[in-house]
């Protein structure tokens, strides 16, 4: 099933890469040099294919045969009508052919047969041709051969046209056909029918001789009545040969068809089997190979006053060949027969029955005259000698005989009629019949059989019988006449013993069976060539206890291998009746069946039978598996050969030759036959195959394949005929020829691209660059002289959709593949892009119309292109200059382009536009949002393609306004294009396919509060994006959508004293006081701010006042925790005071130590946590610690408190001051009030400390 080729269909769709820097200068640069092809979607538009059709014979020879091809070459173009034209598929694209006098006889590999509707196809008459390319993308010339087998008669003509996918029809010149012209009739093998009028008292025998017609393969019909003169001669058993006694005979009640019996003179062939005849009835349960036709009318006439003669005459000849067999009739039960030869045509059959008037045993022989044919068209064959004569026996019972027994080897005719072939190394059998019809014997009276062997050409095989053969079951067999009530044929109950002989036989006809006793044996030797007879001896009583008519000896025997073809090889058989073996010397020597005049003895006769040794002939044809080829390709060959013979030959034979001469240009493919060949070249140059093969099964079609290859370099519409013959036992068959044409199956189509479909809108001015590529892609298999493309440049009011704003000029023409520019500047509206059109010139002669000379503006442009190879491309780029272009204009540049060899016009466009994308930018957090020390900022940008086609754009994004309040991460993304960076500038610039956006990422993180101070940050991160398509100014209210609000710096500083200061010593019911001071910096507000005093440390010395205040924001304490949180404006400062009172030393560990904090939750993505700075008094780290001390007063009196005292006593008092704990006491004091004591004594005023 021929799928096809695919054929080229362009897609869309396609991708290439491109590069480009925002110099303008760099643009033009590269866009010239660098720009490939890329992708976009073309708009949707509806098509109207147009087509031409043209087509030509390759090489036509003044006349052809019947059986011959001839090859036509068809052109198909396939073009959009409309503009601009597209190349786009177009599906189905069907030529149809049709032929008169011939058949097409392969459809074409470049004619796709599945998936397509119609599939294509021939037509049951071979006469139609349909040829589906498939989907063809317009702007393809397709060139596809579609030979034909001529099937006409001499002098009729092949006539071929071809209507193309519109209806156009081409019809070739007719093509003259002469035919060769072969005729033959043959007679050779007959039946074993043969049928006395009765075989007691015979008057007659009615015989058949089957005859066959034959035609040469791709012969003219022949003439439809043609007569032949057959002279018969009649032998008796004497020798005597007559011709007075035969009469036309009648059909007998044989065979299967009742109609034909009694019929007189000429019969189907219906009855009896006969080698190398097939039957000319439907034989029921019979294969079809083996059945041909009859005449419409066969006589056999007596030619008045010669005796013997007939003419036979047939009429009603059947030439059509709707009912050739391939095998003879000769096949046992329904197995096909000998196959019959293939060069011939077995158009006819039939039985020619003549009745003979005798009483004796004889034979029939036929010679034909060889007329001369005449053709239905005039042309000549005279008959073919050597196979006009034949010979026929018929015998009467008798109670003795011997003779080959042909049903051994499954062959037909009778015995005794020399027409029994078999080859060296066949098994035959001899059979000695002995009966006791007639005979009147004493019942103990000896009767015997024996079988002489002619030694020099056979040996004896021992006991081949076979228990599945009736007729071969044992050596002796028992045969009964019809009606008894054993079986007719089987083996002996109580067969007499077989005895062998051992010594020489001299002339075997000669031989005495009963002398030499010594020699003879009952025992087998061990060596049975040494057997040259054998024997059985019985008693005549035997008949009676066995109930049988006739005993039958048999003896197997080969023939030897080394028996040369054509020798006589004979059996020999004697009786042994009343003690006296018979059968050597008279009457026997005079009785004569069938004469053999020229063989070793004069006649076969009813104890002697002759066979000849025959071979195998050989045959062979030929056949290509398609009748064209494609240059650089193999083409498959099919040699089908044979070893035939209508004999018996051998199942195999060795040696047999084939020789295969292929034409130049043809060279084997190693390996592709099995078994390989040797391969020589002759001295023409040309590869000589040769097979040397044993084992080859004989009257077998046998086939061999192999490849050979077609030169790359050899020119399509070649017609290559290679030759082979076959060879085996001295006989040659041949030579054969096969015809392959070598295929321009093939297409060219142009496509035209642009490089990419868009000018890159990359500066303010409209500069750019675009090209467009024209594509000539050859799937030819023929190298093509020359490409010729026209391109006629865009212009306003082309009419194919052009339309720009500003100018462009041609920059150039790159022809990387070589070629000739030529240019006009010609007003474009007056110019044909057809290179046929006459203003033109011709295709690859360019009219003065054009020159090489660039003129300043050209208006078109012409490239001639060299040889373009079989699967090469030819291609050539125009590249335009815009200056003033604006986003979606449009250029629109048509051409159309001949290729040598397949000739039509193929037309294609392609638009360039001017790239339309948008571009946006903007952040997370949101443009205008606050963010804080630490925070990521990421900025997207989007590039929006707009417009019919991807968008080639740019954009750059400078990070001056960033950088001073924040670190670019490096870790710029795009998913389309390209991203750089570089000196503080990110720069984007990609391609983007219709409908897609692309989108490009980065991420800043804001420095911390040190690095802002440090930089000098401004405390907004201010950032834009610049691209030509970037609006200069929006509408009040409105956004600049590549200029969003910057985002704002924001955070806070926080401070801690405390009274009494850090540092201090505290003591019982000291109160302590903190200051916590909250300070705001940057432009932007402070969400979230939030501090921590954890008062743990404190709390084991202090109790806590709850006097917590701020300024703003909210207190709150949670043992031991006090917290405070609140946003900031800008400038906002908060104070924050609580106090805690000390308790007494020794209830802690005498340290109040606590340090506020500014930690944000991990959860909590509002809140900004402050650094700590060095508060007013210089307190550095937000961190106050107290150290408790304190003193007692203890005291004494002298005399000691409770004595009793005397006026004039002295008291003596004192007072002992103590510190503890780890504090300093800055100042301690007591007073001693004296009042209570004063009024008893008075104050001595010494005190002292």
């Amino acid at each position: 099933m021929n799928r096809g080729p695919k054929l080229h269909v362009p897609s869309t769709d396609s991708t290439r890469r491109w590069r480009r820097y925002l110099s303008v200068g760099v643009v033009l640069a590269l866009m010239s040099s660098l720009f490939v092809l890329l992708g976009g979607a073309l708009p949707a538009q509806a098509a109207t294919p147009e087509y031409e059709i043209r087509g030509t014979w390759v090489n036509p020879p003044p006349t052809i045969a019947r059986g011959n091809p001839v090859v036509a070459e068809w052109r198909v173009n396939v073009n959009d009508a409309d503009e601009p034209p597209s190349n786009e598929p177009v599906e189905n694209v069907t030529a149809t052919f049709s032929v008169e006098k011939a058949i097409f006889d392969e459809i074409p590999d470049l004619c796709v047969t599945e998936g397509v509707d119609p599939p294509s196809s021939i037509s049951e008459d071979g006469m139609s041709l349909t040829c589906n390319f498939g989907p063809v993308a317009m702007g393809t010339a397709l060139v596809v051969q579609t030979p034909v087998v001529a099937t006409g008669l001499t002098g009729e003509e092949v006539v071929l046209d071809g209507t193309g996918p519109h209806g156009e029809t081409v019809e070739l010149p007719p093509v003259l056909i002469r035919n060769t012209f072969a005729m033959d009739i043959h007679y050779g093998g007959t039946t074993e029918v043969a049928r006395w009028d009765d075989v007691d008292d015979p008057r007659y025998v009615d015989v058949d001789i089957p005859w066959s017609l034959r035609l040469g393969k791709g012969s003219d019909p022949g003439p439809q009545r043609v007569t032949y003169r057959l002279s018969m001669a009649a032998t008796t058993r004497d020798g005597t040969t007559t011709t007075n006694n035969i009469r036309v005979g009648v059909h007998p009640e044989v065979g299967a068809f009742p109609e034909n019996h009694g019929v007189a003179g000429c019969t189907p062939f219906d009855a009896g089997r006969a080698d190398g005849h097939p039957w000319s009835e439907p034989i029921p349960n019979q294969p079809a190979e083996k059945i041909t036709s009859f005449v419409d009318s066969c006589t056999l006439t007596p030619v008045a006053g010669q005796p013997g003669v007939f003419d036979l005459t047939l009429e009603g000849i059947n030439y059509d060949l709707t009912n050739v067999p391939s095998h003879d009739s000769s096949g046992v039960g329904t197995e096909l027969g000998n196959p019959l030869p293939p060069n011939w045509d077995y158009i006819a059959t039939g039985s020619l029955w003549f009745r003979v008037l005798t009483n004796q045993s004889g034979s029939l022989r036929l010679d034909s005259n060889e007329p001369t044919y005449t053709s239905t068209t005039g042309l000549q064959y005279q008959d073919r000698p050597g196979n006009n004569v034949t010979n026929k026996s018929y015998t009467l019972p008798g109670n003795f005989s011997a003779a080959w027994y042909r049903a051994w080897t499954g062959s037909g005719g009778r015995a005794w009629d020399d027409t029994y072939r078999v080859s060296a190394g066949t098994t035959v059998v001899q059979q000695v019949n002995v009966g006791r019809r007639d005979l009147d014997l004493a019942p103990d009276a000896l009767v015997g059989n024996c079988a002489v062997f002619d030694t020099q050409f056979v040996t004896y095989a021992g006991d081949l019988s076979d228990p599945n053969r009736p007729s071969f079951s044992a050596q002796v067999i028992g045969v009964d006449q019809a009606g008894a009530d054993v079986e007719p044929r089987g083996p002996l109950d109580n067969p007499p013993p077989i005895q062998y002989y051992t010594g020489p036989v001299g002339n075997p006809n000669n031989f005495d069976c009963g002398g030499n006793p010594a020699a003879w044996s009952t025992t087998a030797p061990a060596d049975l060539s040494t057997v040259t007879a054998i024997r059985i001896v019985y008693p005549f009583s035997l008949y009676a206890q066995e109930d049988r008519d006739l005993l039958q000896l048999l003896a197997w025997v080969t023939i030897n291998d080394d028996v040369p073809v054509g020798q006589d090889v004979w059996m020999f058989g004697s009786v042994l009746r009343n003690g006296e073996w018979l059968g050597d010397g008279e009457p026997w020597d005079s009785y004569v069946v069938t004469p053999t005049p020229d063989d070793r003895y004069p006649a076969t006769n009813g104890r002697r039978d002759i066979l000849r040794i025959v071979t195998a002939t050989p045959y062979i044809e030929k056949e290509a598996a398609q009748t064209t080829v494609r240059a650089g390709q193999a083409a498959d060959f099919t040699l089908t050969y044979s070893a035939n013979g209508s004999g018996i030959i051998p199942e195999t034979v060795d040696g047999y030759r084939i020789v295969d001469t292929l034409p130049l240009g043809m060279t084997y493919v190693s390996e592709s036959a099995d078994p390989e060949p040797v391969v020589t070249v002759n001295g023409s140059g040309q590869e000589v195959l040769t097979w040397t093969l044993d084992d080859v099964p004989t009257n077998v079609e046998n086939e061999l394949t192999y490849q050979a290859m077609a030169d790359e370099d050899i020119e399509p519409g070649t017609q290559l005929t290679n030759t082979a013959s076959s060879s085996f036992g001295g006989e040659t068959y041949g030579p054969v020829e096969e015809t392959v044409t070598t295929s321009a199956n093939g297409y060219t189509i142009i496509l035209k691209t642009a490089d990419p479909e868009y000018v890159p809108f990359v500066n303010d001015e409209g500069v750019g660059t675009g090209s467009w590529t024209v594509t000539i892609e050859s799937h030819d298999p023929q190298p093509q002289a020359f490409t010729d493309t026209i391109d006629i440049l865009p212009y306003i009011g082309d009419q194919r959709g052009t339309d720009y704003s500003g100018t462009y000029t041609l920059s150039d023409v790159v022809l990387p593949n070589g070629g000739t520019v030529y240019y006009t500047d010609a007003d474009p509206s007056t110019l044909s892009d057809d290179p046929e059109d006459p203003a033109n010139g011709a295709p690859n002669a360019p009219s003065p119309l054009w020159s090489t000379t660039r003129p300043e503006n050209p208006t078109a442009i012409r490239v001639i292109g060299g040889e373009l190879a079989p699967g090469a491309t030819f291609a050539f780029q125009v590249v335009i200059e815009t200056e003033g272009a604006e986003p979606q204009d449009v250029y629109v540049n048509r051409a159309q382009a001949i290729a040598g060899h397949t000739e039509l016009v193929m037309r294609t466009s392609a638009p360039l536009y001017v790239s339309d994308y948008t571009v946006a930018k903007t952040s997370d957090p949101a443009p205008g949002s606050t963010v804080k020390p630490g925070d990521t900022i990421t900025y997207t940008i989007t590039v929006t393609q707009e417009g019919p086609v991807a968008a080639a754009g740019a954009w750059t994004d400078t990070l001056e306004g960033v950088l001073d309040d924040a670190v670019y991460n490096e870790d710029a993304t795009a998913d389309i294009g390209t991203v750089t960076y570089a000196d503080g500038v990110l720069s984007w610039e990609g391609v983007v396919p219709v409908g897609e956006v692309a989108t490009i990422t980065y991420t800043v993180t804001v420095k911390d509060v040190a690095g802002l101070e440090a930089d000098g940050a401004d405390t907004i991160v201010d950032n834009s994006v610049w691209s030509p398509v970037c609006p200069d100014e929006v509408p009040e209210g409105e956004v600049n959508p590549c200029e969003p609000p910057p985002l704002l710096v924001g955070y806070y500083k926080v401070s801690k004293t405390s009274d009494p200061a850090p540092g201090s010593t505290v003591g019982l019911g000291d109160v302590i006081t903190y200051h916590v001071q909250i300070t705001q910096y940057g432009e932007g507000a402070v969400q979230k701010a939030v501090i921590d005093d954890d008062l743990t440390a404190v709390l084991d010395d202090a109790t806590w006042n709850d006097d917590a205040s701020a300024t703003s924001g909210t207190v709150s304490y949670a043992e031991p925790t006090l917290s405070w949180t609140g946003p900031l404006v800008v400038g906002e400062v908060v104070d924050l005071t609580y106090s805690v009172t000390a308790t007494a030393v020794g209830e802690g560990d005498d340290q109040l130590t606590n340090v506020v904090t500014s930690v944000c939750p991990e959860d909590d993505p509002e809140c900004t946590p402050g650094p700590c700075v060095p508060a007013p008094d210089e307190n550095p780290d937000c961190t106050t610690t107290h150290i408790k001390g304190d003193y007692e007063v203890m005291k004494t009196s002298d005399p000691v408190s409770g004595s009793e005292v005397e006026e004039g006593d002295t008291i003596t008092y004192t007072v002992t001051v103590r510190q503890y704990g780890p504090g300093a006491v800055e100042q301690a004091g007591f007073k001693d009030d004296l009042t209570q004591v004063l009024d008893d004594a008075t104050y001595n005023d010494d005190a002292a400390a």
